[in-house]
């Protein structure tokens, strides 16, 4: 703590406990207030910017300017990296397996009705691992039972009993030692829908009670050093972001469990949604709840699919292109916790976007106004200072000792002024030509807000809009939290939400637009804040299981990071918390902006408005934004096998210029593994002529392949780690009649030790693509007109390969015929094999993939001038670049290919020149190239040289 003081200049406050401040909300609060003991942790928090979890309470200048009026939007903005995140799933990276050690271990698995949990235990007992199902059972009232189900022990409990959620711990301890929890509970859901009746009952089995558990089992996981908490549901495969069936209150055991990882993170903390189908079988489920629980660590939240991928929900950087269309008279919004603070702001600045629309804000709130402060309005800060010392005056004349806190002087004064800023929304929205209104309602109270509303349809028509910005934060540790705690902060959330739509009746027609403001803590999960996240997950997954509903209102849930200047007299020590944490603070207009194109420009499902995330983000979850393809070449990437080494399009222009991404790992491309010098796998030259291809066809959908030019193969792609990073740039260069050209290259940056890209980017490969156009034709003409005769080889595939470092991949060479001789030029007649004929036929990871240039008869033209250059120049040579490669026509599935090749001559630097082309068995051409050349890199050792016996053509 004495560091903190010196940096942020605070005095000595003897009354600080370090243990009272676990969080970094905790101590962020402090700075805020100048002692913890200013802070009510039971306080209503009204405004979203309380949401965000991440930022300090309000303090005294709430209202020290009438600083409501929205400021322009893009006038002196502070740079900034906060922007609109789209959240999406995307398909997670293989992950090496790190297997828990569980054997002599108790595994303790919360029931579910599916039977999924019952399955998983038999498994782990025939496995010699010690399995308990936890039946979370309402039923049970006295006290936790302990039973047997032949091998598998029993422990019922009552999920809504804390009492007995305690007792849990020692049950289990009696049995073994835990070694993880895995709550299948929420899987109960699947196929239920979200009902007032059950909610209750919902929130309890799948929520409460792994708070329960794990505010039992907490101590036990300090101890360890290892361990599993995992909790699955069943919305959708993708955690509710592709889908309108699901129960949105499964998601909150996944917000528990992010929160959880936070404040354990050395144990393994999964948060796992499967798709309800596999559902139907239980068995083939346990075991891949088995590997995510025990073998894999990453991504935390993670979906599971029926076609076996596994899932990641990542941010996209993606602005809203709509345009910002102003409210109706006719509109009607309903604000929770719209009379302060952050909401305030952002339902102020949607009334300016929507100037005399005559539309009603009704802002909810728990304050009670006091008539007599109004007329502040018009004080300047000094008289605000005034009337604040005259409060405290007051309140030592009051007081029956005489004397007042510094505490209880500002709790009072900070009540005033959040009167204060109410009256100021209200100013500020009809300042605007529209109206607004105030009730002090408590929005978990749902007669209350279906009196509220009632009476307002009835005077000003039907609600259009419902923005949820009431929230409670109270940080503590798992340990600290209490049962109450943890269950006021869950209503608030999810109470409320239900009471502002239930109150509406069955009439939801004429609902245009649903905000929840839920906060990054949700999305990432954030220490002290189990239950905070728990109910922003909730909201989250709701609001886009809404969207996707045909006949539902748009719906979005923004998910804010912390907000700067909103409240917080302490500014620079605050925001220097945030920064120390690596978080950025959004600015209040850009808040605001990013809020405001939200609701009147089309945002809609999960978002989230924030910029570095620092601690939070511990799987660099951002991705750059989508780029907007053009209809054909989004088609022709619809087709999923034809495309291998396009795994983005990261810049687009349309038939101008098109920047792809592919990361090269063996695992990806087995090829690679036999196209490897001395160990190091090398990308090879015609699979750099692939790229070039594909990326040119994704350039113009519409054409054909017809050749390549000016082929130059430079740097050399090697992997000297697991993966290497490349991008394929495509850029268009003319046209005439029949086709088009089209300069492509491979390019990679360069990094340091730590990952840093500087420099310019290396370019390894280049060349110019020939594309004909659609209905197009054109004559070629070809390298040579002989052809090859059908004799059978003379020097097999395992004489050749003694002599080439390829593997059984790369191994395209079927063997030589015979050497030929045509105007003193030397070559060799050889057989190609095609992918299927290869010794080894499985050069990718994903099956069936198609391939655009036919490489590998390329490479087998490669490999029969570099053994004609072997025998007459004694050099074991590369190619290093190729004039003119035609692809003439495709060849059948299983024919019989042949090669023919001549040393056309030599240049400088060991370079020989060679054309080569590959027949069917009919002698009809298939490929064409002219000037190979090919660079004599060692000598040839005596023991491999060769003589092929010639006779001219």
């Amino acid at each position: 703590m004495a560091e903190l003081r010196d940096f942020y200049g605070l005095p000595v406050d003897e009354s600080f406990v370090l243990s009272e401040h676990p969080t970094l909300n905790h101590m962020i609060a402090y700075l805020g207030s100048g002692s913890s003991e200013s802070l009510s942790e039971n306080t209503m928090i009204e405004a979203s910017r309380d949401t965000i979890e991440l930022s300090p309470p309000e303090t005294e200048n709430v209202a020290h300017t009438h600083s409501l009026e929205q400021p322009p939007l893009t006038a002196n903005r502070i740079e900034t990296g906060v922007r609109r995140w789209q959240v999406e799933s995307e398909e997670a990276e293989p992950e090496a397996e790190s297997p828990l050690e569980i054997e002599g271990k108790v595994i303790a698995v919360t029931d579910d009705p599916w039977g999924v949990a019952d399955t998983l235990c038999h498994i782990l007992v025939e496995a010699g691992i010690v399995a308990v199902r936890v039946m979370l059972d309402p039923s049970i009232v006295s006290k936790v039972k302990v039973e047997k189900d032949g091998p598998v022990d029993i422990i019922r409990v009552n999920p809504g009993n804390p009492e007995q959620l305690s007792e849990v711990s020692s049950s289990l301890a009696e049995i073994g030692e835990v070694a993880a929890l895995l709550h299948l509970a929420p899987l109960r859901l699947a196929g239920v829908g979200w009902e007032n009746e059950t909610q209750e009952a919902h929130l309890t089995s799948t929520t409460h009670g792994l708070f329960g558990l794990l505010k039992s089992l907490d101590t036990h996981f300090d101890s360890i050093s290892d361990g599993t908490i995992m909790s699955v549901s069943a919305m959708d495969g993708r955690h509710g972001n592709s889908s309108s069936r699901f129960n949105a209150l499964a998601a909150g055991a996944h917000g528990i469990v992010k929160s959880y990882a936070k404040e354990k993170p050395h144990i393994r903390c999964r948060a796992v949604d499967i798709d309800p189908d596999l559902l139907s079988d239980p068995k083939s489920l346990a075991y891949k709840l088995w590997a995510e629980a025990f073998g894999r660590t990453s991504p935390l939240e993670v979906g599971l699919s029926r076609d076996d991928k596994r899932w990641a929900l990542r941010m996209y950087e993606e602005d809203i292109d709509g345009e910002t269309i102003s409210l109706k008279s006719d509109d009607v919004w309903v604000i929770s916790g719209g009379g302060a603070g952050v909401t305030a702001r952002c339902v102020v600045g949607a009334a300016h976007a929507s100037k005399d629309a005559g539309a009603t804000f009704v802002l909810l709130g728990r304050t009670r106004l006091d008539p007599s402060i109004e007329h502040w309005l018009n004080d300047d800060n000094q008289s605000l200072q005034s009337r604040k010392m005259n409060l405290r005056e007051e309140m030592i004349a009051n007081s029956e000792s005489g004397k007042i806190t510094m505490v209880e002087w500002e709790q009072a004064w900070r009540q005033k002024m959040r009167i204060l800023e109410v009256y100021q929304t209200i100013r500020d929205i009809q300042e605007t030509g529209n109206r607004a209104l105030y009730d002090a309602c408590d929005v978990t109270n749902r007669k209350a807000v279906a009196k509220v509303l009632s009476t307002l349809v009835k005077e000003f028509g039907p609600v259009t809009g419902i923005i949820h910005g009431a929230g409670l934060e109270e940080s503590k540790l798992v340990s600290d939290k209490t049962w109450e705690s943890f269950s006021r902060v869950i209503s608030v959330k999810i109470d409320g939400w239900r009471a502002l739509i239930d109150a509406l009746g069955g009439d939801l027609s004429h609902l245009r637009v649903l905000c929840a403001f839920t906060s990054i803590a949700g999305r990432f999960g954030n220490g002290g804040q189990v239950d905070y996240a728990a109910a922003n997950n909730i909201l989250d997954a709701e609001m886009c299981r809404i969207a996707h509903h045909p006949e539902a209102p748009r719906a979005v849930a923004i998910a804010w990071s912390g907000w700067r200047d909103v409240g917080m007299a302490t500014r620079g020590s605050i925001e220097a918390v945030f920064e120390q944490a690596g978080i950025e603070t959004i600015p209040i207009d850009l808040g605001v902006e990013i809020f405001v194109k939200e609701l009147l420009a089309g945002g809609k499902r999960r978002v989230v408005a924030a910029g570095e995330l620092g601690i939070l983000d511990d799987e660099n979850c951002k991705r750059s934004p989508p780029q907007r393809l053009s209809e054909d070449t989004a088609g022709a990437l619809a087709e999923p096998t034809r495309f291998p080494f396009i795994d983005r399009i990261v810049e687009h222009e349309p038939y101008e210029r098109l920047v792809a991404e592919c990361t090269l790992s063996v695992d990806r491309f087995p090829f690679l593994i036999d196209h490897a010098i001395d160990g190091t796998p090398y990308h090879p030259g015609v699979m750099a002529m692939e790229m070039f291809a594909q990326s040119a066809l994704l350039l113009y959908p519409m054409c054909t392949l017809q050749k390549f030019t000016q082929v130059s193969f430079g740097l050399p792609i090697k992997l000297t780690k697991d993966e290497a990073h490349v991008r394929i740039v495509a850029t268009f260069v003319n046209q005439d009649q029949h086709t088009l050209k089209i300069n492509c290259h491979v390019e990679s940056d360069l990094t340091n030790s730590k990952g840093e890209v500087f420099g310019e980017p290396r370019i390894h490969h280049q060349a110019m693509i020939h594309l004909l156009k659609e209905g197009a034709h054109e004559e070629h003409t070809v390298a040579f007109v002989d052809s090859p005769g059908r004799g059978k080889a003379s020097f097999q595939p395992e004489f050749i390969y003694d002599r080439f470092f390829h593997g059984p991949r790369f191994q395209v060479h079927g063997g030589l015929v015979k050497g030929v001789v045509s105007n003193g030029d030397f070559g060799a007649d050889g057989i190609a094999l095609l992918r299927s004929q290869l010794p080894n036929p499985e050069l990718f990871a994903e099956p069936s993939v198609l391939l655009e240039s036919l490489p590998m008869l390329i490479e087998a033209c490669f490999q029969n001038a570099g053994l004609v250059a072997m025998e007459v120049d004694h050099l074991s040579s590369l190619p290093v670049g190729i004039e003119e490669c035609t692809l003439l026509k495709m060849p059948g599935q299983r024919e019989s290919l042949r090669i023919r090749s001549y040393r056309r001559g030599d240049e400088e630097g060991g370079v020989t020149k060679h054309d080569a082309m590959v027949f069917d068995q009919n002698m009809k051409p298939i490929v064409s190239i002219k000037g190979l050349k090919l660079k004599g890199m060692a000598p040839v050792p005596d023991e491999l040289k060769f003589r092929l016996n010639r006779k001219e053509n």
